[in-house]
Order: C-alpha cells, then structure tokens, then sequence
C-alpha cells in the first residue's frame, strides 16, 4: 500500500499545473459557446428555426432527444442533465 501513496502523490504533484490549465480552459471554453449561442441566437424566431433544424437531424435526435423549448440552453443541454434536474421542475 506505500507503493499506491507514494504513485498518487507522484501524479498530484505532476498534474499540479496540468488540471488547473485543463479545468480552466474548459470552463472557458463553455462560457465562450454559451456566449456565442445566446448572440447568435438570441430571439425567439431564429431559436425556434435552429430547433427546427435540429429535430429534423437524425444524429442529434440519437445524441440528444426531442428538444423541449426554444431557450437559449436547448440545443446545449442533453438528455441526461433534464432527466436528473426533472425533480426540480
């Protein structure tokens, strides 16, 4: 059992600047597509054709599902994150 803490301190200290670099770039990276959804997509019509478009592609449908609304989230959020929030509806 040392050999296993002495191996998972050697990767916390090798990963010390490599995971904050991944988390942050990630998070960024997610504000910058919500950001980027939300102007291009910002009104009601031009939501309402892009969800159109999606249900009508039989790769997003497999992906994702039915999309259920015309927020700004909708072509974003999967499947899996509604059906574990659903209680909160």
């Amino acid at each position: 059992m040392p050999g296993v803490v002495q191996l998972a301190r050697f990767q916390a200290h090798r990963d010390q600047v490599t995971l904050p670099v991944w988390i942050l770039g990630i998070t960024l990276l997610g504000f910058a597509t919500s950001s980027a959804v939300a102007s291009q997509f910002g009104d009601e019509p031009s939501q309402a054709a892009i969800l159109t478009l999606a249900a009508s592609n039989p790769a997003f449908l497999f992906l994702r599902g039915l999309p259920d609304g015309t927020g700004v989230g909708q072509p974003c959020s999967s499947r899996a994150t509604r059906s574990r929030l659903s209680w909160q509806d």
